[in-house]
């Protein structure tokens, strides 16, 4: 095969990486898969050492064994999940894959110049020097070696390898899966899935994907079959390692939901933005609008929602039309859909909430009966909706909740944590006695509105997420908004309201 010549950047714990979502560039050299595929045994060097200009220690067997089967452990992961489907489709590598599963094919020399790949055991400050910030190892391109942290135990059962096994997976040229970024210019695999290329502690069925994808390439195009099946879903499907149909992904990112998409072969890259920040402008598009028009929903009025639409959508449990109506219009389309909800009851649309497909809060605003309304966001901040963390008896995530005066928004006030200092942060704009009620409030609405409504809301960390102006504004947009499309609604309460005081000034 032609060398390629390549110049990297070290990434977060996994060093380099040299390929599509999960495999390889256009054209690239991989002496590993050569010698595999020639039946002929991996050389692979080990030193041990404490540090830098420290004596190399003695490679026990057992050290040599932990990694004689992390590296069996990519082609056992396949055999392992092999359908008779897909041992007819993949008949050509078969032979190769039973070799590369074989534990002793991975032999351990002394001598680094007879090595096809070289891993060294050190400690973390050595690494630290040799790979990038807080990494557990690396993999180097170049010279083909992998700097990796000795591991605590090194005897069966070994449990979780991740940092071993994701290193090698470099070697068998996969790339890094941690964030979207990666994915951008890559037509080879698969796109953002649980793998041990992004953070899954063990092998998934995308790692056997890749592995397979990356032999295919490696025997050359002739053998390539026609369609692979995806081990993790056999909807998806490859045509010479791309993705024969269109999928999407998602991520958090500074306030808005970016969705990517591989349009039709193409590479995964963003598309698509979507903020909710104003209802009148939700849809940013940043690519082709043709490889997202799929997921932008045509509805636009809201139409209540019936038994039938429940049992459609299992993330919809919590509604209980017996007491109410609710209505529903999407806001996008799509495993990474977004969709909003209006609980109107006696005529008044009193809450509304944005939930994902998972039934995640994005956001959510009801009208409390002293005037005041009260908001639940979970903003787009780089973390999964719903997403939490618990220390102590106390769970909170990167969430925040807030309340304001309806006819004077400019008082409201924000949940405040114990570790929030009221006097350097401008956390409620009221008198200090209705600042310890409204916090009192806070936490009761928060309780109540979760029991009553049965969404997962998460607890907030405390204070503003965002600016309290714009998220006050953002409120109030939307309010005008659910206005706008129950207007006939509340002109009706209106009128029953004037009747029902011109009764009583009579009577």
């Amino acid at each position: 095969m032609k060398k390629v010549i390549l110049s990297f950047l070290l990434v977060f714990s996994a060093g380099v990486a040299f390929a599509a979502p999960f495999i390889v560039l256009e054209k690239y050299e991989s002496s590993l898969f050569d010698k595999l595929i020639a039946k002929r045994p991996l050389q692979v060097y080990i030193s041990v050492s404490t540090g830098e200009g420290e004596k190399t220690a003695a490679v026990s067997s057992d050290l040599i064994h932990y990694t004689q089967t992390a590296f069996s452990a990519w082609f056992e992961n396949v055999l392992s999940r092999l359908t008779v489907q897909q041992q007819k489709a993949m008949l050509p590598y078969l032979p190769v894959i039973e070799y590369g599963a074989v534990t002793g094919h991975y032999q351990y020399t002394e001598d680094p110049s007879r090595a096809d790949i070289k891993i060294h055991y050190t400690d973390v400050d050595q690494v630290a020097k040799k790979c990038s910030g807080g990494a557990g190892g690396c993999y180097r391109l170049q010279s083909k070696t992998i700097w990796i942290v000795y591991p605590e135990k090194i005897t069966p059962p070994y449990g979780p390898r991740r940092t071993i096994i994701h290193e090698i997976g470099h070697a068998f040229t996969m790339d890094d899966l941690y964030t979207l970024r990666y994915l951008k210019n890559k037509k080879i695999g698969s796109g953002l899935q649980e793998s041990i290329m992004n953070r899954s502690m063990e092998l998934t069925c995308d790692d056997a994907d890749a592995i397979v994808i990356a032999l295919q390439r490696a025997m050359g195009k002739e053998q390539t079959s026609s369609q692979m099946i995806s081990f993790c879903n056999a909807e998806r499907k490859f045509q010479d390692g791309r993705m024969a149909s269109q999928e999407i992904y998602h991520e958090s990112k500074s306030g808005a939901l970016v969705v990517y998409a591989n349009c039709l072969g193409q590479p995964i890259k963003p598309q698509l933005e979507v903020s909710l920040k104003n209802p009148e402008k939700i849809y940013k598009i940043i690519g082709e609008r043709k490889c997202i028009e799929a997921f932008l929903p045509e509805q636009t009025e809201y139409k209540q929602i019936t038994p039938e639409f429940l049992s459609q959508n299992s993330y919809l449990s919590h509604i209980d039309l017996s007491a109410e109506k609710v209505y529903h219009r999407p806001l996008l389309l799509g495993t990474s859909g977004l969709d909003v909800f209006v609980h109107v009851k006696d005529l008044d649309p009193y809450l509304f909430y944005i939930l994902d497909k998972k039934g995640e809060v994005a956001y959510l605003s009801a009208r409390l009966k002293n005037g005041y309304t009260w908001v639940y966001e979970y903003p787009f901040s780089g973390m999964p909706l719903g997403e939490k963390q618990c220390m102590g008896k106390r769970c909170s995530g990167p969430s925040q909740m807030f309340v304001y005066k309806d006819n004077a928004p400019w008082q409201y006030s924000v949940f405040m944590s114990e570790y929030d200092e009221p006097a350097e942060q401008d956390l409620c704009h009221q008198n200090p006695a209705q600042c310890e009620s409204l916090q009192k409030m806070l936490e009761e609405s928060f309780l109540n509105m979760k029991k009553s409504t049965g969404l997962n809301l998460v607890f907030p960390e405390g204070g503003w997420m965002s600016d309290p102006s714009q998220s006050i504004k953002q409120t109030q947009n939307w309010s005008k908004e659910i206005a706008f499309h129950f207007a006939e609604s509340l002109r009706e309460k209106q009128i029953r309201q004037i009747k029902k005081s011109f009764q009583q000034q009579f009577n």
